[in-house]
């Protein structure tokens, strides 16, 4: 377990300010996934509140929903924490639409309230992303009803799939998804920007070492962007994209009536929450970000998803053949998310 992750609770400052408070909750907000591990947020702090911003600086390009969504699982993971220390904070309403760069949230000095789900809290610091095969066998009947008691949420429907048939079914999805991701040299470009090999010390972006099993540079001196415009194995990883969710015991698809900035925030709070619950249930996850994002996937989705809701999010759960493959992400501290009032 990396430091950054070894969060030690009893150091929570019970009798410190507002501000010294929300710093060491922080820690836990800032663990939540991200598009391409960009870590987008800026937060400002005072004693009386927080305000939390997009940062134009590690913004990916694209449709700002994913963006929307991240500052949701952010925001997701702060709440979580603030519930189990008994810090009392609150969420001001968030607009329908706004200038992405001038989105705002504020969370305030409020009354204390309880945990409503404790579960999560305590996989915060376990969930991960794990891009390998998971053990195909059917989670047990307990932990998919502890998955589903933490994804309710009013405006936001989540469908759990176990049917095998469905599951192959996506896993081409994902794979015809990958595919356009990865043969297009523009999109692959954008991509070989956010990747980086460990040995890198990137604070952002993801290890190549996580996205391909056994990934190493091809001579001395290649940067993970080098080796993913240029040897990248994209025949290789399709297939084996396909083969990961066709046998993936369980998918996820996370819904909303509309697409408003309201709609894309709570669907990041509410994926955020069942991966967190998922963690502490010894589950990775996998998140398939074409699948919501291609036109011509989109679709296929909703129909999976049983419901004409807009997909926000698709991604797998299970236990991972290989957990070594389950890598800790680089996270930008609290320090350098902060900015001066």
């Amino acid at each position: 377990m990396s430091t950054i992750r070894s969060i030690n609770p009893d150091h929570f400052p019970h009798e410190g300010s507002f501000e010294e408070k929300a710093r060491f909750v922080l820690q836990y907000a800032i663990l939540a996934p991200s598009a391409h591990n960009n870590q987008p947020w800026k937060v400002q702090v005072s004693n009386e509140g927080l305000t939390v911003q997009l940062d134009p600086e590690f913004t990916v390009k694209g449709p700002p929903r994913l963006s929307v969504i991240t500052l949701g699982a952010f925001v997701e993971n702060f709440m979580e924490a603030a519930a189990h220390f008994s810090f009392p904070v609150r969420l001001e309403p968030l607009p329908l639409k706004a200038d992405l760069f001038k989105f705002t949230l504020h969370l305030l000095a409020g009354e204390a309230f309880p945990p409503q789900y404790p579960q999560a809290f305590q996989g915060l610091l376990s969930r991960h992303t794990n891009r390998g095969l998971y053990r195909p066998e059917p989670l047990a009947d307990e932990t998919l009803q502890t998955l589903k008691e933490t994804a309710v949420d009013e405006g936001v429907e989540v469908a759990f799939i176990t049917d095998e048939s469905v599951r192959r079914q996506a896993g081409k999805l994902a794979s015809v998804g990958m595919h356009i991701a990865l043969s297009l040299p523009p999109l692959r470009k954008e991509l070989s920007h956010f990747v980086h090999f460990a040995a890198e010390n990137n604070p952002t972006g993801m290890l190549a070492e996580a996205m391909v099993a056994g990934a190493t540079p091809s001579q001395e001196g290649e940067t993970g962007e080098q080796w993913t415009l240029h040897h990248l194995p994209l025949k290789e990883e399709v297939a084996l994209c396909h083969e990961k969710f066709a046998t993936a015991p369980l998918h996820v698809i996370v819904s909303t009536p509309k697409d408003s900035f309201r709609d894309q925030f709570a669907a990041g709070r509410t994926m955020e929450r069942i991966l967190n619950t998922a963690g502490g249930l010894g589950l990775t996850h996998c998140i398939a970000a074409a699948a919501t994002e291609v036109p011509v996937i989109t679709p296929r989705i909703r129909a999976m998803s049983g419901s004409s809701a807009k997909p926000q999010l698709f991604f797998r759960l299970g236990v991972p053949q290989n957990p070594a493959f389950t890598l800790d992400s680089p996270r930008r501290s609290v320090e350098q998310i902060v900015k001066a009032q």
